[in-house]
């Protein structure tokens, strides 16, 4: 229990998201982060891709993907609306 599908119907399009997306993942199909991205139709909604492996993001590719978020937490909390 606690291990299932994701659905991609609780996306909130009024909510930017960042989805990361190793090119070699071997956990989550690439076809699934593409549709969770159609569905996060936020305009500052993101997609962060990354040349290694799905568990390679927690060492090879830490530092880009940390980078990564932390950018866009950066930008979306320190965010001064238009």
């Amino acid at each position: 229990s606690g291990v299932g599908p994701v659905t991609l119907g609780g996306l909130d399009a009024t909510t930017p998201v960042l989805l990361v997306r190793p090119s070699h993942d071997s956990v989550v199909p690439n076809e699934l982060i593409a549709d969770a991205a159609r569905a996060a139709r936020h305009p500052r909604s993101r997609v962060f891709e990354s040349s290694v492996g799905h568990f390679n993001l927690y060492d090879d590719g830490f530092e880009a993907a940390s980078a990564a978020m932390a950018d866009f937490l950066k930008d979306e909390l320190f965010r001064k609306d238009e």
